[in-house]
C-alpha cells in the first residue's frame, strides 16, 4: 500500500490513475445482466460494420455521423449536456462561431474511448496522438484513436511513426478540425495531467478550443490499459449514460511568430523528421519560454475549470511506473479480470485458496479499487479549526512592506506583529489571552528609524525578542512585567524601548533568528550579503557568513551547530557556522521568485519551497550530507504565484505549508524519506503572514497538535487549531512526545567555545495535569569540540566582556529569585554506602512491607484506611550565599563573570559539589565529612519522626474501629433480645 500512495498528487491528494470502482448492482443485477447480453452483440456488430464497411461508403459526412450516433445510442448514451463557456442554454444556434470550425484545434481531455466517438460524431476531426518528449504529433484514424484509450502510455513515439506539427497538419487539411489530447494518456477524469508541448506547434492564427468531457456514471473511464472487459460491462449493463460536454473560449498560440514565417516553416518540415527536430531532451522540455508556458497554462486552466477538477503534478512517467508496479505486485496477465468483477471479487472471503502473496496482492488492489487505498497514520484525520471573529485579534494595522517575511511571530504568551507605523519602524506585542477588538492606542516597541522587517522570540525566554529593520540594525527587547494592552481610562500609553542595540550590518537586516540550542545566540541576515552570528550578552558579532547575493531564508539545525540558507542566486548553502565556511553549496529551485528553507528538527534533512522555471510551486527534501539534488526530485504543488512558507513540527513529524496570497494550509507527514500528503485547511480569506506556536504552548486537553496565527486582510489575526479528533478524555501520549522546554543546552560563551548538544525536553503530560513541566534529559549530551581558528579571538581584537541584560524581574523580586536558586547550592546527600545499616534503610524496608501487606489483605472486615499524608519536618537553615545575583543571572542565561575568590559553592547548578571540593581543598575537604555526618543525623531524626507519626495514626485508627465493633455488638445483642 505504501508504494502506491506515491501516485497521489502531493499537492491535492488526487489519484488520477486509480480506476473508479463500480457500484454493486444489488437487486438490479438481473436487469444489468439482461442489458449486457442484449446490447453487447448489437454494439459489436455495429462497430464492426462501421469500421469495415460504412466508413468507406460514399454516404457523406452526415451519413457517417448518423452511424456513429447509432453506435453511441446502443449502450444508452442518449443524454448529452452541452454548454459553451459564456453562452446561455438554448442559444447555442446563435453562437456557431464559438464552436470549433475548420482549421481550428480541439484540446480535449482524455478519459475514455467514448471521447473519440463523440468528437467524431459532432466535429469529424483529424485525431492525433501527443508525446511528452516531442512537439510533433502522430496522425490517427478514428479506430486508432478509440484503441489508443486502451493502450499503455508511451514517452516516445514509435520508431516508424510519421510525425508532423499541427501547422503542417492544418495546411494539409484546411477543411477539417484537428483533435489533440495534450495529456498524452488517459486518466479517471479527476485531474488534469501536465501537457505535452505539441500545442505549441499550432499556427498563431488557429483557434484552440479546450473541451472537457465527463461521464455519469464515471466508471466507463479507462485509466488502466487493457481493460476491455470491464469497460464493455460498465458501458452495456447500465440503463443510461450521460456525457457532460463543456467548451471554453478559444485560445491563440501567441508564442508562435506571425504568419509571415509560414513559408519558412513549410520548407523546414517534411514527411520524415529527424530525432533532433522531433524530440525534446529533459532540459528542453523544462526550458519553455514564458510565452509558451502561458499558452499551455491557459488551456490547462480552462480544462480544469470546465471539468471542476485540479491540475496535478503526475505525468506519463508516473503512470508507466504505476502500471508496472501494479502488474508486478498482482500476478494477473489480464487485469480486466480483476476490474470487471469489482466488489463481487473483493467481497469474497479471504480464506479462499489464494497463496499468501496473491492474498496480499488481492487486498492491495481491492483497497485501491474501493477508494480505501490509504496509508496508516495517527495524523491522517487532523483538521484545522478556525476561530470566530469575536475571539480573533482585531483592529490591527499590519505592515504593508513588500519584504518577504512572515510578519508575525508567536510564543506561548505573546504574539509579535510588524506594525504599520509612521515616524520610524515599530512592532506590537499582543498577549495571547487578550482577544477581541484591541484598543486604538497600543504600546508599541519603538526604536528603529525605518520599518521593522522581521522579529523572533527567544526559545528559552518568552519575554525576550529580537527585531531587524531597514535601518541596518538589530535590537533586543524585553516585554515588561505585567504587560497588557488595555490601560485604564486616562492612563498614558507608553512605548517600549530596546535594551540592547546590535550594530554591524551596512544594509537592511531582513531576518533575525535565535539559536535553538544555546541561549542568547542570534543570527541576522542583511542586504550586504552576510549572515552575522551575535553574542547577545556581549552585543557584538562573533562570526560572519559571506554570501554572493541577498539571503532569502535561513534555519538552524537542532543542536545549533549548522545553519542552512537560500539566497537570490538560487543556491542552497549548508554552513558549519563556527568554521565560517559552507560545507555544501548546491543549486536550489530554478525559479526567479523567493525560496524558503526549514531544518527538519533532529533529522539530517532540510525542506525547501520555491518555484520552477515554469513558475510552478515546488517542495524539495534534501539530505545535508549529499545535497547535490533533492531526494526524489522536486514535487510540484500547484501553479499559484505566492511564496510558500514551510513550518516543521518535530513532535508529529509533519510539515505545514502556508502560501502567501491563498487561504489554504497544507500539511504533510514525513516518513521513509518522503512527504506523504495528509490534508489541507481551506479558507476563503487569503493570508500574507503566518506564525506557528511552539509545541509547548498547545492545548493538550483538546488534542491540539499545532496552532497557527494567520493575518486576514491586514486587519486582524485569526488563530487556527489543528486537532486530532479523538473522544478520549485522558492524555494522549502517542501524539505528544517530549518537546523542547525553556532550558538551553549551553550558554552563549560555551557555544562559541565549540560545545554542542540538544536542549533538555519536557513531558507534556505534566502540563496536562496542571503541574510544573517535568524535564527529560536530551538524547545527546553537550559535547565539547576543539574550537577552530575562526572561533578564537585574535589578540588584536579582544572579546568584549559580556554584560547581563537588564531585567525588571531581577529588581522587583530579588528574594523570590534567591529562594528558587537556593536548592542549587545544597550539599549532596549521603550515598547508599554511608547509610548501610542505618535506621533510614530499615524504615524504608518496613514501609514497603506495610504497603504490600495492606494490598494483599483484601478479606479484612475493617474499612479501608487511607495512607496518611507524609509530613516533612522543616528544613535545616542553610548558610546564606553572598553571591546570589550572579547565579540568578546564570539561570536566566544572562550571566556576568563571577570572581573566583567569591565562590563558596559550585559555579553552576550542573557541576557536582565534588568538583568544587577538588578545586578548593583547603575548605571543602574539611567541611565535607562534617556536612555528611550532619545530613546523616538529620535524615535519621526525620525517619524516626515519620515512624512515630505513622504508629500514632494506626493506633488511633485501630481504637476507632474497636469502638465501632463494640457498638455493633451491643446493637446485635439488643436486637436479639427484642426478637426473643
Amino acid at each position: 500500500m505504501e508504494k502506491y500512495s506515491q501516485y497521489r498528487d502531493r499537492g491535492s491528494g488526487i489519484a488520477p490513475f486509480f480506476p473508479i470502482p463500480t457500484e454493486s448492482a444489488g437487486l438490479y443485477l438481473p436487469l444489468h445482466l439482461f442489458l449486457f447480453f442484449v446490447r453487447l452483440p448489437l454494439l459489436l456488430a455495429s462497430v464492426l460494420s462501421y469500421f469495415l464497411f460504412v466508413q468507406w461508403l460514399p454516404i457523406g459526412s452526415l451519413g457517417k455521423k448518423a452511424s456513429l450516433w447509432l453506435i453511441l445510442g446502443i449502450p444508452g448514451i442518449w443524454w448529452i449536456d452541452l454548454q459553451i463557456d459564456g453562452v446561455k442554454k438554448g442559444s447555442l444556434a446563435k453562437h456557431q462561431a464559438r464552436l470549433p470550425q475548420p482549421a481550428s484545434i480541439i484540446a480535449a481531455s482524455s478519459t475514455s474511448p467514448i471521447d473519440a466517438l463523440y468528437l467524431a460524431a459532432i466535429f469529424d476531426p483529424i485525431f492525433t496522438a501527443s508525446y511528452p518528449s516531442s512537439r510533433l504529433v502522430r496522425q490517427l484514424s478514428l479506430f486508432q484513436a478509440v484503441l489508443n484509450a486502451f493502450q499503455p502510455p508511451r514517452e516516445q513515439p514509435p520508431s516508424n511513426a510519421r510525425l508532423v506539427d499541427l501547422e503542417t497538419l492544418i495546411q494539409e487539411n484546411p477543411n477539417r478540425v484537428v483533435a489533440v489530447f495534450p495529456e498524452c494518456t488517459t486518466t479517471n477524469g479527476r485531474g488534469i495531467l501536465p501537457f505535452s508541448a505539441s500545442l505549441l506547434s499550432a499556427p498563431r492564427t488557429s483557434k484552440i478550443f479546450p473541451i472537457s468531457l465527463r461521464y455519469t456514471p464515471a466508471d466507463i473511464t479507462t485509466p488502466l490499459p487493457d481493460t476491455y472487459v470491464s469497460f464493455l460491462w460498465n458501458l452495456n449493463s447500465k440503463p443510461t449514460h450521460c456525457i457532460r460536454v463543456r467548451i471554453a473560449e478559444s485560445v491563440h498560440n501567441t508564442s508562435r511568430p506571425p504568419s509571415k514565417n509560414v513559408k519558412h516553416l513549410e520548407s523546414v518540415h517534411d514527411d520524415t523528421a529527424s530525432s533532433s527536430d522531433t524530440l525534446l531532451d529533459s532540459e528542453d522540455a523544462e526550458g519553455l519560454i514564458a510565452a509558451e508556458q502561458v499558452v499551455l497554462n491557459k488551456v490547462a486552466e480552462a480544462l480544469a475549470r470546465l471539468g471542476r477538477v485540479k491540475r496535478v503534478g503526475l505525468g506519463v512517467k508516473d503512470k508507466i511506473a504505476f502500471v508496472k508496479g501494479l502488474l508486478k505486485s498482482y500476478k494477473f496477465k489480464d487485469l480486466s479480470k480483476l476490474i470487471v468483477s469489482g466488489k463481487n471479487y473483493c467481497d469474497q472471503s479471504e480464506t479462499d485458496t489464494l497463496p499468501g502473496q496473491a492474498l496480499r496482492s488481492k487486498r492491495l488492489v481491492c483497497a485501491q479499487m474501493s477508494g480505501r487505498f490509504v496509508r496508516s497514520s495517527k495524523y491522517r484525520h487532523v483538521f484545522g479549526r478556525p476561530t470566530r471573529k469575536e475571539q480573533c485579534y482585531d483592529n490591527i494595522r499590519i505592515s504593508k512592506n513588500a519584504w518577504d517575511t512572515n510578519l508575525v511571530k508567536a510564543n506561548p504568551h505573546y504574539l509579535a506583529v510588524n506594525w504599520e507605523a509612521s515616524g520610524g519602524g515599530a512592532f506590537a506585542v499582543i498577549p495571547l489571552n487578550e482577544r477581541g477588538r484591541l484598543p486604538e492606542q497600543l504600546p508599541l516597541f519603538r526604536g528603529h528609524k525605518a520599518v521593522v522587517l522581521d522579529t523572533d522570540w527567544s526559545p528559552f525566554d518568552d519575554s525576550l525578542i529580537a527585531s531587524g529593520s531597514d535601518d541596518g540594525k538589530a535590537f533586543i527587547w524585553r516585554v515588561p512585567q505585567s504587560y497588557t494592552l488595555r490601560t485604564e481610562e486616562g492612563e498614558d500609553v507608553k512605548d517600549v524601548a530596546p535594551i540592547r542595540q546590535l550594530t554591524g550590518h551596512s544594509r537592511k537586516v531582513g531576518h533575525v533568528l535565535f539559536n535553538p540550542a544555546a541561549s542568547n545566540v542570534l543570527a541576522t541576515s542583511s542586504g550586504d550579503y552576510t549572515v552575522k552570528i551575535w553574542n547577545v550578552e556581549a552585543g557584538s558579532p562573533q562570526l560572519t557568513l559571506k554570501h554572493t547575493d541577498i539571503v532569502q531564508s535561513l534555519s538552524w539545525s537542532a543542536n545549533g551547530s549548522l545553519i542552512v540558507t537560500t539566497s537570490r542566486d538560487k543556491k542552497l548553502r549548508i554552513w558549519d557556522v563556527r568554521q565560517e565556511s559552507p560545507a555544501h553549496v548546491s543549486p536550489g529551485h530554478a525559479g526567479a521568485k523567493n525560496s524558503r528553507v526549514t531544518w527538519m528538527g533532529e533529522h539530517d534533512r532540510v525542506a525547501t519551497t520555491g518555484f520552477s522555471k515554469m513558475s510552478d510551486r515546488q517542495l524539495g527534501l534534501w539530505d545535508i550530507r549529499s545535497p547535490e539534488e533533492p531526494i526524489g526530485g522536486f514535487q510540484m504543488l500547484d501553479s499559484i504565484s505566492g511564496v510558500c512558507m514551510p513550518f516543521w513540527d518535530d513532535g508529529t513529524q509533519c510539515l505545514y505549508l502556508a502560501g502567501k496570497g491563498d487561504g489554504n494550509i497544507r500539511y504533510f507527514e514525513y516518513e521513509h524519506d518522503r512527504f506523504e500528503y495528509l490534508s489541507e485547511y481551506k479558507s476563503a480569506d487569503p493570508q500574507r503572514g503566518v506564525a506557528f506556536l511552539p509545541k509547548r504552548g498547545v492545548n493538550t486537553h483538546e488534542n491540539e497538535v499545532m496552532r497557527a496565527f494567520k493575518t486576514v486582510n491586514d486587519s486582524y489575526i485569526e488563530p487556527i487549531s489543528f486537532i486530532v479528533p479523538r473522544r478520549a478524555e485522558v492524555f494522549q501520549g502517542d501524539i505528544y512526545p517530549p518537546v523542547i522546554g525553556t532550558k538551553p543546552a549551553m550558554s552563549a560563551a560555551e557555544w562559541f567555545d565549540g560545545v554542542e548538544g540538544l536542549p533538555p525536553k519536557i513531558d507534556l503530560e505534566s502540563i496536562y495535569e496542571g503541574e510544573e513541566p517535568t524535564e527529560i534529559p536530551a538524547s545527546s549530551k553537550p559535547v565539547s569540540r576543539v574550537p577552530s581558528k575562526s572561533t578564537m579571538l585574535s589578540p588584536s581584537k579582544p572579546q568584549p566582556e559580556p554584560m547581563p541584560l537588564p531585567s525588571k524581574r531581577e529588581q522587583a523580586e530579588p528574594v523570590k529569585e534567591t529562594q528558587q536558586l537556593s536548592p542549587a547550592f545544597r550539599s549532596p546527600p549521603p550515598s547508599m554506602k554511608e547509610q548501610t545499616g542505618s535506621i533510614a534503610q530499615l524504615a524504608s524496608k518496613f514501609d514497603d512491607k506495610e504497603e504490600s501487606s495492606s494490598a494483599e489483605d483484601d478479606s479484612s472486615s475493617f474499612e479501608e484506611v487511607p495512607k496518611p499524608v507524609e509530613r516533612h519536618p522543616p528544613k535545616a537553615p542553610e548558610k546564606p550565599v553572598p553571591e546570589v545575583s550572579e547565579p540568578a543571572a546564570i539561570m536566566r542565561n544572562l550571566s556576568s563573570p563571577v570572581s573566583p575568590t567569591k565562590l563558596a559553592a559550585p559555579a553552576s547548578p550542573s557541576k557536582p559539589a565534588s568538583s568544587v571540593a577538588t578545586s578548593s581543598p583547603g575548605t571543602s575537604s574539611a567541611t565535607q565529612p562534617a556536612s555528611a555526618k550532619q545530613s546523616s543525623a538529620t535524615s535519621e531524626q526525620v525517619t524516626l519522626q515519620d515512624i512515630k507519626v505513622l504508629l500514632e495514626s494506626q493506633n488511633r485508627t485501630i481504637s476507632g474501629q474497636s469502638e465501632k465493633i463494640a457498638k455493633l455488638t451491643e446493637e446485635v445483642d439488643r436486637l436479639k433480645g427484642v426478637i426473643g
